[in-house]
């Protein structure tokens, strides 16, 4: 139930920070490392939140200034991997998880006024998440471009279905996402088969990339396009 700021540049550290607020049964809240100091003091205040993960190369200004008001914790996924080590169950966390319990707290960009926080239950997530791979299932073999920043909805279909399936998340480099030529690149290179764009992207995407490289990208099997 606790509310834990997420403040890590999309990486494999990215990924373990949001998993294991999750696995603790918290929810987690995300912050971009680049955004404004004044606006994540209004959403860490807001949210409640006193925890907050950062990425290994240490905590962003906007977080370092809230002082004493959080606890700071560095998450480094370098490390050896223990495969023995049980998953977290009820019987490990203070209280069970529930179905309507909150498993993230996302602001708006706050382009008309203040962010607005909008927290969403597990309940919810699960049934677009199921409905998702109902639709359109991945399964092992398939990849999974992680390239939509966290702090927009459309990531966490990203962040959490290819594992409910057994599929590859293939994470995108910080920034990578606004980049067409790097995003083609990587769906070639790692044999994405899957990948999402808003549809600005998506129009800029096919202006810059030449033709016969977008036609060489034959690893894909699903391209969405939602915004």
């Amino acid at each position: 139930g606790v509310a834990v700021g997420v403040a890590v540049e999309r990486s494999v550290e990215l990924v373990v920070a949001i998993h294991a607020v999750v696995a603790a049964g918290g929810h987690y809240v995300p912050i971009d490392p680049g955004m404004p100091a004044d606006r994540v003091q209004y959403m860490v205040e807001t949210a409640g939140v006193r925890t907050v993960l950062v990425g290994p190369h240490g905590a962003p200004d906007s977080v370092a200034g809230l002082g004493a008001a959080v606890t700071v914790v560095e998450v480094d996924a370098t490390g050896t991997v223990d495969l023995s080590v049980a998953a977290v169950t009820d019987a490990d966390r203070r209280t069970p998880v529930h179905l309507d319990d909150a498993l993230y707290t996302l602001f708006t960009s706050g382009s008309t006024g203040r962010p607005k926080g909008v927290t969403v239950s597990h309940r919810s997530v699960l049934n677009r998440l199921w409905w998702g791979l109902d639709q359109y299932p991945w399964s092992t073999g398939d990849r999974v471009v992680l390239k939509t920043p966290f702090t927009f909805d459309v990531s966490v279909p990203e962040l959490f279905a290819p594992l409910m399936a057994g599929a590859t998340v293939v994470v995108a480099r910080a920034g990578g996402h606004a980049d067409p030529g790097y995003i083609a690149d990587l769906i070639a290179t790692e044999g994405a088969t899957s990948v999402h764009f808003v549809p600005s992207m998506l129009s800029v995407f096919l202006d810059v990339v030449p033709a016969e490289k977008i036609s060489s990208l034959n690893s894909l099997r699903w391209l969405f396009c939602s915004g």
